[in-house]
């Protein structure tokens, strides 16, 4: 049986649901190809997490209360949060934005970081790939309902989760089979990435000559 990796989704009006579900199948064909089963969960997982509504009441209050939140912002945010959650619903495991393009992280290389951690996330800003047992979800939980979720100096821009959790370790810096894209149409520059993975152009070996171009 193949070792699972979840993805998190509700849909939110602000959003191009073709663009999303682009996305969602490239992340799928990468991952499956990398020797991954995916599982898409949903608020109906997270809703078996006993602070689930606690976490979307709290983020929906913030974003009322604060100036630059609007709803479709609020809505990003409960589902960043509250994606614990369905990590705790499923006993926990391994979950990744559906922007990620896998190119080769394998179960046997996320085995070798569950020897050595209960919990991982990426340190580098916002949660886009993170495991954690089936505790180190509830414990998410539990923080992210009695923490602060936002920076006191700037009370619009969220905490890297990282964080908010107190994460010695970044076990991901440096993994370079791993894509996280960033910026405007994700799903066009996911499937580049991904298509040039499966299938690598020819390309000639240097010469040692000096290159006569700026």
């Amino acid at each position: 049986m193949r070792k699972k990796v979840y993805a998190y989704y509700k849909p939110i009006l602000s959003i191009n649901q073709d663009e999303q579900f682009a996305q969602a199948n490239i992340w799928k064909a990468s991952w499956e190809r990398a020797g991954w089963e995916c599982v898409m969960l949903n608020p109906s997982h997270a809703s078996a997490c006993p602070q689930f509504s606690i976490i979307q009441g709290k983020v929906a209050a913030i974003a009322r209360n604060t100036p630059g939140l609007g709803l479709g912002i609020g809505e990003k945010l409960q589902s960043r949060f509250s994606r614990w959650g369905a990590l705790f619903g499923v006993s926990g495991g391994w979950m990744t934005d559906y922007d990620v393009v896998n190119l080769g992280f394998t179960p046997e290389m996320a085995a070798a970081i569950e020897v050595e951690a209960d919990i991982a996330i990426n340190t580098d800003g916002k949660a886009w790939i993170f495991y954690a047992t089936h505790r180190e979800s509830f414990e998410a939980c539990k923080d992210f309902v009695n923490r602060g979720l936002f920076k006191k100096k700037e009370p619009s821009q969220p905490e890297p989760e990282a964080k908010i959790l107190g994460i010695k370790k970044n076990f991901f810096k440096g993994i370079k089979t791993l894509i996280h894209v960033t910026g405007e149409n994700k799903a066009t520059q996911m499937r580049k990435l991904f298509g040039e993975y499966v299938n690598p152009g020819i390309v000639p070996v240097a010469d040692g000559k000096p290159r006569n171009r700026k």
